[in-house]
């Protein structure tokens, strides 16, 4: 074996170390799955949005517009919220479409707790979901 052919050896092994021991030491992050995915999806939210808009406390809110309409605006801005395959159907807020005050926006939000926990979805999915929806403690 000639000289020039060993060293090309030494050196594509060399390099080749090189390059899985620079891989090896950097672990790789799993993807992030959206937090529509880990919320359950559609079927969580529907139920959320229908058990939302039926609740006493918000009859006067949801009354402005309709149960179904208001239903279908929650699920659309839970969604997007949420990181879903979703579609924003206007350039309204939610809370801006509903004129939502400071009292029924922060209403809105122990509601949505209350299902969320009835729904048994996860807290930290749950308590996420409730920092995204942009609606006050």
């Amino acid at each position: 074996m000639s000289v020039a052919t060993r060293h090309l050896i030494i050196a594509t092994c060399g390099l080749g170390m090189l390059l899985l021991g620079g891989c090896a030491g950097k672990p790789v992050a799993p993807p992030k799955v959206p937090l529509y995915e880990r919320l359950g999806g559609e079927e969580t939210l529907v139920a959320l949005s229908l058990q939302v808009s039926r609740d006493d406390r918000l009859a006067e809110m949801v009354n402005r517009r309709g149960e179904r309409f208001f239903r279908m605006r929650l699920h659309d801005h839970l969604c997007i919220a949420a990181s879903g395959p979703c579609e924003p159907v206007g350039t309204e807020t939610f809370q801006r479409e509903f004129a939502l005050g400071e009292t029924e926006a922060r209403t809105l939000r122990r509601v949505m707790a209350e299902e969320l926990e009835r729904l048994e979805v996860q807290s930290p999915e749950a308590q996420e979901l409730l920092r995204v929806s942009g609606l006050p403690n």
